[in-house]
């Protein structure tokens, strides 16, 4: 909505709670009124991180702003495993964002220079992982953050723990049931075990004939193992989406119809104000 519009909807509320003597303090059991809040900052964090466009690349400003709001949430609950296991998830994500581009094409994870990565803020989440893992409510964060954690540590691509990775992503479709969740299950099987084994998964989905990820994955797994005609024929389906405004193919599949699609990245900026010493804390689509 325009902006006009929403300041009007907040003064009109302001005066609303003032004329009912509302008054503005928190409440006793917070814990309670915050199970939409954690998704909403993750919307936000993904618009920075998954910018549209091909000219916008990261938008950090979203993914700052996020991580910020997502540590005062998280001072307020810490006994929130979702809270928690949210924060870890963005910052092991933040933690990349510099190698998540090269000359303009997104870099698969694998791919990545990981002299690139913030060795510190992967520390930072580690601290804060501790705090989601106490079996709580389950909620769809903290296995992604499990998941990012086991991208995040090894030395190379060679050594990520594949197996713990493929339970990881087996266990969330009971907390998120989501298409998404789906397609990056079947990435893992193929990394973990054979690319075939994720094409069949693959081919077991349905209603995403029109989600070019899907399209861009089944490609890159025909590529691997099948004929590449069929590998260009898919990954000539997910062109169109990213022409639509979405994330550019990954830089694994240049030399396709797509592979002169480029984005920008924005990553070199100044340290945020939540890196300050006092915000400190304590002691597979496709994955980027």
């Amino acid at each position: 909505m325009p902006e006009s519009t929403l300041a009007q909807r907040i003064v009109r509320a302001k005066a609303k709670i003032q004329r009912a003597g509302i008054p503005l303090s928190v409440p006793a059991r917070l814990d309670d009124r915050i199970e939409a809040l954690p998704g909403i900052l993750y919307l936000v964090f993904n618009a920075g991180a998954l910018s549209g466009g091909p000219a916008e690349g990261i938008r950090l400003e979203f993914m700052e702003e996020s991580i910020r709001l997502c540590i005062r949430l998280f001072e307020q609950v810490p006994e929130n495993d979702g809270v928690a296991g949210l924060l870890t998830l963005e910052m092991y994500t933040r933690a990349r964002s510099s190698a998540r581009f090269r000359d303009g094409a997104l870099v698969l994870v694998g791919d990545q220079d990981r002299s690139l990565w913030d060795r510190e803020l992967i520390t930072q989440a580690d601290a804060v992982r501790v705090r989601s893992l106490r079996g709580g409510k389950p909620c769809p964060y903290a296995p992604q953050g499990a998941i990012d954690q086991c991208h995040c540590h090894p030395g190379n691509t060679d050594a990520t723990n594949r197996p713990r990775i493929v339970s990881l992503y087996s266990a969330l479709p009971a907390v998120a049931p989501t298409p998404a969740v789906a397609l990056n299950h079947a990435v893992a099987v193929s990394m973990a075990d054979a690319p075939l084994h994720g094409l069949g998964l693959l081919d077991s989905l349905t209603d995403l004939e029109d989600y070019y990820p899907y399209w861009a994955t089944r490609g890159e797994l025909l590529a691997r193992s099948g004929p590449i005609e069929d590998a260009l024929r898919d990954l000539a389906r997910a062109v169109p989406g990213h022409q639509s405004g979405r994330t550019a193919p990954p830089r694994r599949t240049a030399g396709h119809p797509g592979s002169n699609l480029k984005r920008t990245p924005k990553h070199r900026q100044a340290s945020p104000p939540w890196r300050s010493a006092r915000t400190m804390l304590p002691a597979e689509a496709l994955v980027s």
